[in-house]
């Protein structure tokens, strides 16, 4: 099957988005297992929203144009409430 140049390259920024995500939950998870008493909460929900990142990523079609666009719309806002969330605004 043949995909179309703007197919690809609106996949591309959709799994850079994802694995941006994915790359601060891992940041954010070897941040809380270096203190002294981590926070076991903490490492729970990062571990989770890893998990769910990587099974969206995973089932985000290269064909499912709409699903790709809202994805990328989606995790545009996700990225910054993620930082907020993770490590405060000054981040």
């Amino acid at each position: 099957m043949s995909h179309t140049y703007e197919q690809v390259l609106q996949y591309e920024v959709a799994r850079e988005l994802f694995n941006t995500r994915i790359a601060q939950c891992s940041a954010r998870l070897d941040e809380e297992q270096a203190k002294a008493v981590p926070d076991a909460m903490v490492i729970g929900q990062v571990r989770a929203d890893m998990a769910t990142l990587v099974r969206e990523r995973e089932d985000l079609s290269l064909t499912a144009d709409a699903a790709v666009a809202a994805a990328i719309r989606w995790h545009r806002v996700a990225l910054a409430r993620q930082q907020a969330r993770y490590w405060g605004d000054g981040a």
